[in-house]
């Protein structure tokens, strides 16, 4: 095969790759309003059952159908921790350490030297682009 070919099924490949891709990523999106209309419907339900409990002083009831019952009642709350962060001591707080990457490159860039940092090289790659006549 001459590389003319090789670059032609090459190309239609990705193409075709493309393509699909687009169509995966509609059909994607299609799911997403689905199941969005889909939570908001379930989230009306669960509020009307909410205020049904609440209007009629319920806090568990048994719905009694066929061969399944249905329990409704409310579970116990959440207990979340609030602060005020600048009152908190030092020893119930942690301190993140992370490098700042784009100022190490920045300095490596231009001209600083370190012990502790350095460029990599990744391996390249195959690439293909249009070029205008």
């Amino acid at each position: 095969m001459e590389i003319k070919q090789l670059l032609g099924t090459w190309v239609s490949a990705e193409n075709a790759l493309k393509e699909a891709a687009g169509k995966e990523k509609e059909r994607a999106h299609e799911v997403q309003r689905t199941l969005a209309a889909l939570e908001v419907a379930a989230v009306d339900a669960r509020n009307a059952v909410d205020a049904y409990m609440k209007e009629h002083g319920l806090i568990e009831d048994v719905i009694k159908s066929g061969s399944i019952d249905y329990r409704i009642s409310y579970s116990a709350p959440r207990l979340s921790v609030k602060v005020d962060d600048a009152a908190v001591p030092d020893a119930f707080c942690s301190v993140v350490r992370k490098p700042k990457l784009k100022e190490i490159g920045d300095f490596l860039k231009s001209g600083g030297q370190a012990n502790w940092a350095r460029f990599e090289a990744g391996e390249s790659k195959i690439q293909w682009s249009v070029v205008k006549k």
